[in-house]
């Protein structure tokens, strides 16, 4: 099947033909036994070949770029790829382009993101974007010139957000290395970029010594209607991992971790975060990670969370927000048995984890106990 995809140079490239492939499959997937059992001829993989953009209209190109920088936060798992993704569609949306009311559409975009917030309130970085493009766009009647200038302020400043993280990722991948070089064996829980960027900066050798337990981080966990996984985060991590040249990888379920933990056979635990509070050095994380901190600490295996100091600001938390996705199961027997008992489910979506559980934050600046963030940085992440 041929499938348009965004020009080159596009911040979404393959990004459409992947949904629509993955659209279509699980459309075959839903119906594939009924046409088996009735002998009616049937594919059993979709083939996608990608081909140019049908329309040179730029302003088009933009209209989509923004539709499907939507679409992929609801597929994204990291709070990194969460605000690299933002950023990207925001500046794009403020470029002048001839047809399109760019003011208007970083407003728009802007009132999108509050959504956004609301169900990820603890990502600190989603809300460091709100307030840029608010702080630039509070007055909706501006002449042209003045319009302008916001949006070259509104990209200047994400592009300056963007480039001081990409910096600070590889100084604080630095570090990191003192408290990783031991080669002892580690957690790792809830994907993370910066955790990988961290431990891929590591030696291979010291690579190929290290066992990487993955907790599966089953509430995120997902099934299509015709009950096929259609994505795990642990698998994630761990093809990740192993990518990096990680010898040592095992995908763990979560309920497991104390009896590795019980049984010495962990020396770390490694977290990334959704976002810290930069007061009070409590950090916002996914559902889940409350409860590998707290056995941590009953086992006395110390836990760190590397970070960038983007992160800190204002934590806000939500205990009641849940992960609205078929994370049990699609069979529909089993989800009809439950029913029937009038039994429900529950899936929390964030965890708020008190400092005092955490050993150290290990940020690009150097690393600290959370409960004592240095004043200096405090100030200026504070929002």
């Amino acid at each position: 099947m041929d499938v348009f995809d965004t020009p080159q140079g596009s911040s979404k490239r393959g990004l459409w033909p992947r949904l629509v492939e993955d659209e279509l499959q699980e459309e075959l997937d839903s119906v594939r036994g009924v046409l088996v059992r009735g002998r009616i001829s049937c594919f059993l993989d979709i083939d996608i070949r990608t081909i140019g953009f049908p329309l040179s209209d730029e302003a088009a190109t933009i209209e989509l770029e923004e539709m499907l920088g939507n679409i992929e936060l609801e597929h994204l798992s990291s709070a990194s790829e969460v605000a690299n993704s933002i950023i990207n569609t925001a500046i794009r949306l403020v470029d002048p382009i001839q047809g399109l009311n760019s003011y208007k559409m970083i407003r728009e975009y802007a009132r999108h993101l509050e959504g956004v917030f609301n169900a990820r309130p603890c990502h600190v970085l989603i809300q460091t974007v709100i307030q840029i493009v608010r702080r630039a766009t509070e007055e909706e009647d501006l002449p042209d010139p003045a319009r302008k200038g916001r949006l070259d302020q509104i990209k200047a400043d994400l592009e300056s957000l963007k480039a001081t993280r990409e910096r600070n990722t590889s100084a604080l991948a630095d570090n990191a290395k003192p408290f990783l070089l031991d080669g002892g064996s580690i957690v790792v829980y809830g994907y993370s970029v910066i955790v990988l960027k961290a431990l891929g900066n590591l030696p291979e050798n010291v690579k190929k010594g290290i066992r990487v337990f993955v907790a599966e981080c089953r509430g995120k966990t997902q099934y299509s209607i015709a009950n096929k996984m259609i994505y795990c985060d642990g698998v994630n991590y761990a093809v990740s991992l192993r990518r990096l040249g990680f010898g040592q990888v095992t995908l763990v379920p979560d309920i497991c971790i104390a009896s590795l933990l019980a049984r010495g056979q962990v020396s770390k635990v490694i977290f990334g975060a959704n976002g810290i509070d930069a007061e009070t050095g409590e950090f916002g994380h996914s559902a889940g990670h409350l409860a590998i901190a707290d056995l941590a600490n009953v086992y006395h295996v110390p836990v760190y969370v590397i970070a960038d100091t983007a992160k800190l600001g204002r934590l806000q938390w939500d205990p009641d927000l849940e992960r609205n996705i078929q994370w049990l199961t699609q069979d529909r027997k089993t989800l009809l048995l439950l029913r029937e008992h009038g039994i429900g489910t529950v899936n929390p979506r964030e965890d708020k984890v008190e400092p005092g559980k955490i050993a150290m934050l290990i940020t690009e600046v150097g690393a600290f106990p959370p409960a004592n963030i240095p004043e200096s940085i405090r100030r200026r992440r504070s929002i």
